[in-house]
């Protein structure tokens, strides 16, 4: 326990019968879901996985028919829903990783901490899963930290900024041909919708050639609509590269201070993570980072950035800080690379560990 853990090589369908079956026919063709199951997406192994071992588990079925009434017949993802997205495959993984790799019993999602009668609504204090591992009981509650895709662009601002790239624009300064080429994205919203904006492409190119004409030495320009700015350079013909990448979103936050503030900074207005949890009566979080590699070498060494005081033994470690309070038993963290590491709380430790 706490050694890296792989999971590589499930033994998985690659044709996911039981999410063609349960969840393609319902979401429709044009569901960014059937998209991804015709490209065989990793994500989906861990539905299938779920769908295959824990259907009959309490509450199962209702999480799933949310899944599809969410996804439905939706084909572009606002950067909130792209959030959500990820948010709901973390707690399907977490789920293997419980069941496949730390042995535990899945009881039930979405369970409330009392029993109280029954209802559709999920409460407030339902946690995301009740397991059951050597005879003893625990809640856990499982996070993404999906801090870059709340600030990437939109994957249909993407596909703007590509299509502008492609078609190579010119735009004429000082008598001299230009190639209008795009880089770097600011969001102002997170929730911005383009389908309310209708010709953006249009838009931002002519605003581009505005500008130019005003500005005959400037070869930087922006485009800002409130909701974003994007920055645009123009280039000689024999400067544009061969192949336009991605944009990326401007100034990211240090990866490890961003998952501290998350998981732990009580004086932000938003509620981290720990006290997520107290208030849900939690006993684990499990949290899914996928960005740590940025940082640190390995696994490890993120984990020790994290925590001022913690000890390690055998690659187990046991937080002595007060940063996990006195109610939660641990952090689980996880990877999409389905590496994993638990950090026990010295503070709350007692017999009752994975």
């Amino acid at each position: 326990m706490g050694e890296i853990i792989s999971t590589k090589g499930m033994d998985i369908d690659p044709e996911y019968p039981l999410v063609k079956a349960r969840i393609i026919r319902e979401v429709g063709n044009n569901s960014l879901i059937t998209q991804g199951y015709r490209e065989c997406w990793k994500e989906l192994e861990y539905l299938e996985y779920c769908l295959a071992n824990f259907s009959a588990t309490h509450n199962f079925q209702e999480r799933i028919d949310a899944f599809i009434k969410e996804y439905k017949q939706l084909k572009n993802l606002t950067n909130e829903q792209e959030r959500r997205f990820h948010n709901d495959i973390a707690e399907y993984q977490a789920a293997y990783l419980l069941h496949n790799s730390l042995g535990s019993k899945i009881l039930g999602w979405d369970e409330p901490y009392s029993t109280p009668r029954q209802t559709k609504a999920k409460s407030q204090s339902d946690c995301d899963l009740l397991i059951e591992k050597n005879g003893k009981r625990f809640r856990v509650e499982v996070k993404d930290n999906s801090y870059e895709e709340s600030q990437n662009p939109p994957p249909a601002l993407s596909k703007i900024l590509s299509e502008i790239a492609e078609e190579k624009h010119e735009i004429e300064i000082n008598g001299h041909p230009k190639v209008l080429w795009p880089g770097a994205v600011e969001l102002r919203n997170k929730k911005i919708d383009l389908n309310k904006k209708e010709n953006l492409k249009r838009k931002m190119i002519e605003e581009i050639r505005r500008k130019a004409k005003i500005f005959r030495r400037c070869l930087r320009f922006r485009y800002s609509d409130g909701d974003f700015v994007a920055l645009f350079k123009l280039l000689d013909k024999n400067e544009v590269p061969s192949q336009y990448s991605e944009p990326v979103f401007i100034n990211p936050v240090s990866i490890i201070e961003n998952i501290d503030k998350w998981l732990f900074d009580r004086s932000t207005r938003k509620r981290p993570m720990i006290e997520e949890c107290k208030r849900k009566k939690a006993d684990y979080l499990m949290c899914r980072i996928n960005y740590w590699q940025r940082e640190a070498e390995n696994i490890d060494e993120f984990v020790l950035k994290l925590f001022h005081q913690i000890l390690c033994k055998d690659k187990v470690y046991y937080a002595l800080d007060d940063k996990l309070g006195k109610q939660l038993l641990g952090i689980i963290f996880f990877d999409e690379n389905e590496e994993m590491r638990i950090v026990y709380n010295l503070n709350a430790l007692s017999k009752h560990l994975l």
